[in-house]
């Protein structure tokens, strides 16, 4: 039940691919300032082409990263609220407790949000 799709969750953002593939960006550097020199206009823009194509690449791959996260922590909040609704004896505290978990998700997806927001004001100039 919860317990194994946690486990399906919590693997998401430790797996060994996630660190093996931040390398590939940077090798391919040295191979674009290496053509540079020979002609200098044309491999320019190509160079620049392709560093959008770097950057846009980072932003998704930090987007997907953030959208993991936010979804692993609204999992773990839902979980806490069955356990909040479930439990006979909430009291006061451990709903205000909740209600501040709540309170900071918002805020941190609104955060998410404008960062999202001005990553695309960046890309469109």
């Amino acid at each position: 039940g919860a317990h194994g799709a946690h486990a399906a969750h919590s693997s998401v953002g430790r797996s060994p691919t996630g660190a093996g593939g931040s390398t590939a960006p940077l090798s391919a550097w040295p191979e674009k300032s290496a053509a540079s020199p020979r002609t200098p206009r044309q491999p320019r823009a190509a160079g620049e082409l392709g560093g959008i194509g770097a950057v846009v690449a980072e932003l998704r791959r930090q987007n997907d990263a953030d959208r993991r996260s936010v979804h692993r922590q609204l999992d773990h909040l839902e979980r806490r609220m069955q356990e909040q609704l479930t439990a006979p004896s909430a009291g006061r505290e451990r709903w205000a407790d909740l209600q501040g978990s709540v309170s900071g998700m918002l805020e941190e997806m609104s955060g998410l949000v404008r960062r999202v927001d001005g990553l695309e004001e960046k890309l469109r100039l």
